[in-house]
This record gives structure tokens, C-alpha cells and sequence, in this order.
């Protein structure tokens, strides 16, 4: 699978929240581009979960596929399980049962969880930067 992560994607006037608005006080305004460049005091943005190049092609066909046909509600196949099964194995020798899998709606919420389940209030939780802004707030906001 070739990608070509030399190729600039510019971004900046495509309602972009990393490359068009800046916070201000918690609010996010429309960004100034003066020069035309995205940069504020020469800082780039260096999103986690915003990448500033195209996806891989098996990724486009994939969706492109998907759109094609009835968008509704479903449910994990076993190969959802079995991909993540496998994975684990290949990279880290562990054998993961299928009933240790749980889907969740996202990091947060998962890491809310996660907190409330194996620590008590008033226990310290480590957390080791570099991480999702927002994991640091979680441990404050159950108490931890």
C-alpha cells in the first residue's frame, strides 16, 4: 500500500477546525489568514487525530463502498473480533477471547469508564503525556 506523505494537502478554507479557527477562551473563532499561510507566531497545528494527508486507497474503497449501499444501524461482525484478535496476537503473543472485546462509542468515554470501574475516588491516576488532551480532565472530573 503506497501513500505519499510528501503530497501537501492544503486545508485552510475548507471549514478545517485545526487549519481555520483558533480558540479564544474556550470558543472557537474564524482564524486570520493573513498571508494565506495557516500558521500562527510560526506554529504549525500537529493534530493526533487529524492527518494532513490523503487516506491510504484501500481506506477510500472501503467507505466508497460502503456509502454505496444502504446506510443502517448494524452490528460487529466476527470479523470486527477476529481483526482485533489477530492483531493483538501478531504484535503482542496474546491470545484475547472474543468475549473480552467491548465496543465502546469512543476514547473518552471508555477512559470515564475505565476510571470509574478500577479506582476509587480519591485515588491518584498516572497519566503519561504525550495523551488526548482531554484524558488528564478525566481523572479530575471523577474525582481521582
Amino acid at each position: 500500500m503506497d501513500v505519499d506523505f510528501d503530497q501537501i494537502q492544503p486545508r485552510a478554507g475548507t471549514q478545517s477546525i485545526k487549519w481555520d479557527y483558533v480558540s479564544v477562551d474556550g470558543a472557537l473563532e474564524l482564524r486570520q489568514h493573513d498571508d494565506g499561510v495557516a500558521v500562527e507566531h510560526g506554529l504549525l497545528p500537529m493534530w493526533v487525530a487529524d492527518m494532513d494527508f490523503r487516506p491510504a486507497e484501500p481506506i477510500v474503497r472501503a467507505l466508497t463502498d460502503r456509502l454505496e449501499g444502504v446506510l443502517g444501524y448494524t452490528r460487529l461482525g466476527i470479523g470486527h473480533y477476529e481483526a482485533i484478535r489477530s492483531w493483538v496476537e501478531a504484535r503482542h503473543g496474546w491470545r484475547v477471547s472474543t468475549d473480552w472485546i467491548m465496543p465502546t462509542i469512543g476514547t473518552l468515554p471508555i477512559v470515564n469508564l475505565a476510571i470509574q470501574v478500577f479506582t476509587d475516588p480519591g485515588d491518584a491516576v498516572i497519566v503519561q503525556p504525550p495523551v488526548f488532551y482531554p484524558i488528564p480532565k478525566a481523572a479530575e472530573n471523577n474525582g481521582r
